[in-house]
């Protein structure tokens, strides 16, 4: 019996605090600046679309020019064993092979300046 009417108390207090706060309202307007100040995703999307714009240079567009070099070397020391079907033996010791390879690439923006007036002529075409 003592417990009922200490969760009977406590229950009651509960909801006295409840109706108090639920006496206060306010306009859907408010209620809708309230939700977008309050959103996350909405921060987040105004933050990468100025990190965007802050990136969208000549250079990062490719419109600079690049030079692009490479070299490797390679060295192998082997030995090997080898038997055929009719019988030779081939052996070798300390078989050694050499490889070197060179690339040079060079992008400049000439090729991106055709690229974009190809794009924007077509655009207009389309447009028409």
């Amino acid at each position: 019996m003592n417990t009922r009417l200490v969760l009977f108390i406590l229950s009651l207090c509960i909801w006295s605090q409840a109706k108090l706060y639920a006496d206060d309202t306010i306009s859907l307007e408010q209620a809708i600046v309230i939700a977008l100040e309050n959103n996350w995703g909405i921060t987040l999307a105004e933050n990468e679309s100025r990190i965007a714009e802050l990136n969208n240079t000549l250079g990062r567009a490719g419109f600079l020019p690049r030079v692009d070099v490479t070299a490797s070397r390679s060295r192998n020391v082997n030995d090997t064993y080898q038997k055929y079907f009719n019988g030779t033996e081939r052996e070798g010791n300390n078989a050694v092979s050499n490889s070197i390879g060179t690339g040079i690439a060079l992008a400049g923006p000439f090729l991106m300046v055709l690229i974009c007036s190809y794009k924007r002529k077509n655009w207009q075409n389309w447009k028409q």
